[in-house]
């Protein structure tokens, strides 16, 4: 040991002197844990370290692996590693995989890790020097690695693997033969087989399996040329069970006071475990899906459908790592584009970036439950240690002690007694004894006898003394051992509790609002937990990325959730995030053809104070040719339509944030402005306010309360131009105040909405009123009630009907229900009444319908049936006209009863059937059972379900009857598929 000091304090005498320099700081805390494997499978060892200060110095680091007597060697090494030392928490990277003369690293080791994901067993110390010019810090570490292989490693996870019996099943129900303890007898043969097994397995790594059976447990000593790697055990009895086959049939580790095996062996930081948990799972990244093709056949199509009984889809999903990013692929093709103007087949490639998100915040706060367990465990472990410790010291004070009685016998041996003194002194006590008797040369000679037999006594006493000495002085020096090994476990691990405390509190404390947070800000937040470079890749800024067909939003008077053909992305600059989109988008005019818009826009974000959004939106489209040249909407109408070389852009600005603690409040204002409105503007023809559009959000909460309340104003002018949305509200202005709370601990909720809208045209002004509500009560007890009534209305200027074919609409929905459930011993009753009336006018058309249902669904084991039964009524204003040979509508007032069930025949096998009646005022008018089933294969990940209906019906009184056969049959292939260690995920 001093050998090792000297050595690395020679080295540190290494630093140059000159110049001026700063010395270390003597608050400086480091923490090194054991060795493991990079990205590219290089031995690396992360120092991490804190400091008040920063200073330049030399890194010097050696680990030695020390055997039970006491011997040690070299497993690697680095000298001479310049290093600058920063303030605060950060770490240092000491890679041990290069060729050079400042670095060393036993092949053998290094091996066993590439092999085995592990450090092989045994007793390793590292030792760490810090020098500058003025100063030189040692410190060391202690990492004992236990014998027994952890059922965590991928080691005895791979073994476990090979072990598992595959029982036999038919149709999911398992044939396998059973024995008295619950294991089947395929896991009974395999345990007998288990040195084949692990044999095959061990060699293909290149490793040696020693197997052997003992009181009902199979031990595997694994070895590597003469290393130890460690000891795969497991208990008969365990053997097949669902513990082991879930990674739990290790032998149990007993506590330190079993001289068994301890707690603090490993003796790892909270972040070094999960760093090396995230480098498991980015090795086990695999790509998974699903591809299904559907096919429905019919001998007629229903009646009044727009949708064809005979068509087949064919749709996939992959989500697979690209380049580390979550990746999702998406697709689908239908046979009935064939005769469609708009297509549903869709391509569509997405960036799932809240995937992302939340696998980093699963590990944030895996890592903060991992220290707090970590801090817990700890508490509990030192008193343990500790008693374990002062116990040591008592059986060691106990030892001196004895020495101390005997600390003269201690040094006699054997040749330190003077024989030729002992022999006169027996001679002297047989003649005094001889001349004191009378007794003649017979008794001189007894006398002389005993002398001798004293003398090999005091020997023989004098020998074992000194042996129990010895013994008494190895045990003190065990003793002495195990209390040195003990106290520096415990301080090491105060030492990583200091670490894990420092990271969760300085690293990860603003990490907690994690959907306020760019992946970027989590990932720098989170880079120990992350994989080598993940945190500074430069794909860790992407915040979106589309491709395809998608959905999108950018705020309310541009893209405001349109469907678009095109590419999107952003990205996270640190000072801002910007995103930018191309791409197409689509509407059914109102003469039935399709409407095409090419839109483009740009977006910067700005976080200027936490939980606060300012962001920019420019957004410009113009519309297809097409539209003006074959449309004869716009025949004779002289319009100044928009173009490529004069589009419609748009500009907004938009803000997200809280005032205070309970109130928060979202806010844009936007302008559309082509080629000409300046001078329109200018000469006075149009009021600047025409161009804007204004939105305002406030939602707050009354402190104490479960109630909240909300206020929107929203202001469009009669001249801003977007009909790219769904929607165009040129000209309207619109009031909205709504309040919601919870009563009566939660069992009441109600809410409330006051709606106003004022339109303004060419013509004149009108206004709307509406008021909602909501009420719902939630009972486990007593039956539950929700009861709404929601006004919906939009509006459209002159203007806006010539530029873009949309309808308006105005209308209202009111629905009640009320449902209970009944549960005992399994069984399930589910009683449902519902209650839904609508009311919609489109131009000067109105419909409505109103439905009035009831339901009762039992369930019990696996078992599922359902009853319902219900009346439709449905109205237009405007008749429907019937031409000679077309299909008459459906009666507008039917009546129907249904039943239907399934019933799980295992875990792959499910069967259903049901039965559909309707009436109407001349009876009957439907009739129609159904019945299916779906089988889910057990060796490969492919599900079929089959569905075959009969539909018979009369449409009109005499008409006679009509009869569909149609069918449904689906198949799905889930699959997944690991990727190569070395692919580009």
């Amino acid at each position: 040991m001093r050998i090792l000091y000297f050595y690395l304090a020679l080295l540190s005498l290494l630093y140059p002197l000159s110049g001026k320099a700063k010395g270390i700081d003597a608050d400086l805390k480091i923490n090194a844990d054991p060795p493991s494997l990079d990205k590219d499978d290089h031995l690396v060892q992360d120092i991490f370290y804190t400091s008040d200060s920063n200073f330049k110095g030399f890194l010097q680091i050696a680990c030695y692996k020390y055997s039970n007597n006491g011997d040690s060697f070299l497993i690697y090494s680095k000298k001479n590693i310049k290093a600058s030392f920063r303030k605060g928490l950060n770490s240092q990277r000491v890679n041990f995989s290069q060729s050079d003369t400042n670095t060393f690293c036993h092949t053998k080791y290094q091996d066993i890790i590439k092999k085995t994901k592990q450090i092989p067993a045994g007793e390793y110390r590292i030792f760490v020097c810090i020098s500058s010019p003025t100063d030189t810090l040692h410190f060391d570490f202690v990492h004992e690695m236990d014998s027994t292989l952890s059922p965590h490693s991928d080691l005895y996870k791979e073994i476990n693997s090979t072990m598992v019996p595959k029982p036999k099943k038919f149709l999911g129900i398992d044939l396998s033969k059973k024995i008295n303890n619950g294991a089947s007898a395929a896991a009974l043969n395999a345990f007998n087989k288990v040195n084949k097994r692990t044999d095959r397995l061990m060699k293909a790594k290149g490793l040696t399996p020693v197997s052997y059976k003992r009181d009902g447990k199979q031990y595997t000593d694994i070895f590597y040329d003469d290393w130890f790697v460690g000891r795969y055990a497991v208990k008969k009895d365990d053997f097949g069970s669902k513990e082991f086959n879930k990674g739990k049939g290790a032998l149990k580790i007993k506590p330190p006071t079993s001289q068994e095996g301890d707690d603090l062996d490993e003796n790892q930081s909270a972040f070094s475990q999960m760093q090396k948990q995230k480098k498991n799972d980015k090795e086990k990244k695999e790509m998974n899906g699903e591809i299904s093709l559907s096919t429905n056949l019919g001998s007629a199509q229903e009646p009044n459908s727009a949708v064809d009984n005979n068509y087949y889809e064919l749709a996939a999903r992959f989500e697979v790592p690209v380049l580390g990013m979550p990746v999702d692929f998406e697709g689908l093709y239908t046979s009935q584009d064939a005769d469609r103007l708009v297509k549903a087949s869709y391509f569509r490639m997405h960036y799932d970036v809240d995937k992302a998100k939340s696998a980093l915040t699963e590990s944030i706060n895996k890592y903060k439950n991992k220290v707090q367990e970590e801090k817990s465990k700890g508490t509990g472990t030192e008193q343990i240690y500790q008693s374990y410790i002062n116990n040591l010291e008592k059986q060691k004070s106990n030892l001196l002690k004895e020495a101390e009685k005997e600390k003269n016998v201690g040094s006699i041996s054997a040749k330190d007694i003077n024989t030729s003194e002992a022999k006169q002194e027996a001679s002297n006590k047989a003649k005094a004894g001889a001349d004191s008797t009378g007794g003649g040369t017979k008794d001189v000679s007894t006398k002389t006898s005993e002398a001798k037999n004293e003398e090999s006594k005091i020997k023989a006493s004098a020998a074992n003394k000194k042996r129990q000495a010895e013994e008494r002085y190895k045990k003190i020096q065990a003793l002495e051992k195990k209390i040195d090994k003990y106290k520096k476990l415990l301080a090491q691990q105060k030492n990583n509790r200091y670490f894990d405390s420092t990271l969760a509190n300085t690293k990860l404390k603003n990490l907690e609002h994690a959907d306020d947070k760019t992946y970027k800000q989590l990932s720098k937040g989170a880079t120990n937990l992350l994989p080598d470079g993940q945190a500074r890749s430069f794909l860790s800024g992407i915040t979106h990325l589309d491709a395809g067909m998608f959905p999108k939003y950018e705020s309310k008077y541009t893209m405001s959730g349109q469907m678009m053909k095109g590419a999107d992305v952003g990205y996270d600059f640190g000072i801002c995030r910007a995103g930018v989109t191309v791409g197409q988008t689509q509407y059914i005019g109102r003469d039935g053809n399709m409407d095409k818009y090419t839109c483009y826009s740009g977006s910067v974000t700005f976080n200027p104070l936490p939980k606060e959004k300012i962001g920019l939106v420019y957004y410009g489209y113009t519309p297809s040719r097409k539209m003006f040249t074959d449309d004869n909407f716009f025949k004779n109408i002289d319009i100044a339509a928009p173009s490529f070389k004069q589009p419609v852009n748009i500009i907004s600005l938009n803000y997200a944030g809280n005032i205070s603690k309970n109130v928060s409040m979202s806010a844009e204002a936007a302008t559309s402005l082509r080629n000409g409105d300046s001078a329109i503007i200018k000469n006075g023809i149009n009021s600047p306010d025409d161009n804007m559009a204004y939105s305002l959000d406030i939602t707050g909460a009354i402190p104490q309360t479960s109630i909240n309340i909300e206020g929107k104003y929203d202001k469009t002018g009669t001249n801003f131009e977007n009909n790219t949305i769904p929607v165009s509200l040129a000209g309207t202005e619109q009031y909205q105040l709504a309040s919601k709370g919870d009563f009566f601990r939660s069992f009441l909720s109600l809410g409330i909405e006051y709606d106003y809208l004022i339109q303004n045209n060419f013509a004149g002004k009108g206004s709307s009123t509406k008021w909602g509500f909501t009420m719902a009560t939630h009972s486990k007890q007593y039956p539950s009630v929700s009861l709404s009534y929601k006004p919906f209305t939009t509006f459209r200027s002159v203007s806006d009907t010539f530029n873009i074919p949309q309808r308006p609409m105005l209308g209202s929905v009111l629905t009640s229900k009320i449902s209970y459930q009944l549960k005992d011993k399994g069984k399930s009753w589910r009683f449902m009444l519902l209650y839904n009336k609508s009311t919609s006018t489109m131009d000067t058309i109105s419909y409505g319908s109103t439905l009035l249902q009831i339901s009762c669904t039992y369930t019990y084991d696996k078992i599922m049936l359902t009853a319902i039964a219900g009346n439709t009524q449905m109205s237009s204003s405007v008749a429907p006209v019937i031409t000679p040979g077309s299909v008459p509508a459906l009666p507008g007032n039917t009546r129907f009863i249904g039943l239907n069930g399934s019933y799980m025949l295992s875990k792959q096998v499910n069967l259903s059937g049901g039965q559909d009646l309707g009436f109407t005022n001349f009876g009957l008018c439907r009739f129609a059972p159904n019945v299916g089933g779906m089988y889910q294969f057990s060796r490969i990940p492919l599900t079929l379900r089959l569905n075959l209906r009969y539909s018979s019906y009369e449409l009109q009184e005499g008409q006679g009857w009509q009869k569909i056969y149609s069918g449904f049959i689906d198949m799905v292939w889930s699959f997944k598929s690991k990727l190569s260690k070395h692919s580009k995920d």
